[in-house]
């Protein structure tokens, strides 16, 4: 039984590993401008750390860990204005929504009001 805990832990750290490579990949070329004078290990904290937030959220899809990656990523003057961070916490903290539809409320709603 511990030989089987052991291979089934060294295979869930490359599936991780591997999902971090391509989420750092996916950053680091759609979203040159945010990560491009980041160095490798700060992309790869960013993307760790990010994926365990995630997580917690129950954000597990890798399409939406990206969303939620790039939301991250938003502009401090949408992310530093007034009540922006108590609503988007809000919205990510609902998780009897879907993943999906909180990403999509949050970028439709709060970051592009804000942006637009």
């Amino acid at each position: 039984m511990i030989v089987k805990d052991k291979s089934f832990s060294a295979a869930k750290d490359r599936l991780e590993k591997a999902l971090h490579q391509r989420l750092a990949t996916k950053l680091k070329t759609e979203r040159t401008v945010d990560t491009g004078a980041w160095s490798e290990a700060r992309l790869s904290n960013y993307v760790v750390e990010g994926c365990e937030d995630a997580a917690a959220l129950e954000i597990v899809e890798e399409s939406d860990i990206f969303r939620f990656l790039c939301i991250g990523l938003s502009p401090h003057s949408i992310l530093g204005a007034p009540n922006v961070v108590d609503r988007l916490t809000r919205v990510l903290h609902n998780v009897d929504a879907p993943a999906h539809q909180r990403l999509d409320f949050i970028e439709r709603c709060i970051l592009k009001r804000r942006s637009g």
